[in-house]
């Protein structure tokens, strides 16, 4: 999703891996390097896998519990197991965190001064 995200919005991503990698206090699932980042686009990269919540609810309704009730409980298993991965993929990490910061707090400045504008001098009217 990084990926995806960081193609969209020109952040540039220079490299790729979703192979895990063993790293000093654990393990790295997966990376990606940007070249372009910018206060402007580095909370959307950064947040891109909560989009995984979204493709987790669509695939639990449209496939998860079509199985289930076809009685095909096998592979109703094996689709709860791939949803989950998918939910669990979707938390942000603390380099997540990090990186998406001072663009995170831009956006919610942005949306404060526009829920100011619209709410209390009433502009644009």
């Amino acid at each position: 999703m990084h990926f995806l995200v960081g193609l969209i919005l020109f952040a540039k991503p220079t490299s790729f891996s979703l192979i895990p990698q063993r790293v000093k206090n654990g393990w790295q699932f997966g990376s990606v390097s940007f070249r372009g980042l910018n206060f402007i686009n580095a909370a959307p990269v950064a947040y891109a896998p909560l989009l995984l919540v979204g493709v987790a609810w669509f695939a639990f309704h449209h496939w998860m519990l079509p199985l289930f009730f076809a009685g095909q409980y096998f592979v109703w298993i094996a689709a709860g197991y791939l949803i989950a991965c998918g939910l669990f993929s979707s938390i942000p990490s603390s380099t997540d965190v990090k990186v998406g910061g001072i663009s995170t707090l831009f956006w919610l400045t942005l949306g404060a001064a526009a829920f100011y504008c619209h709410y209390y001098l009433h502009w644009p009217s």
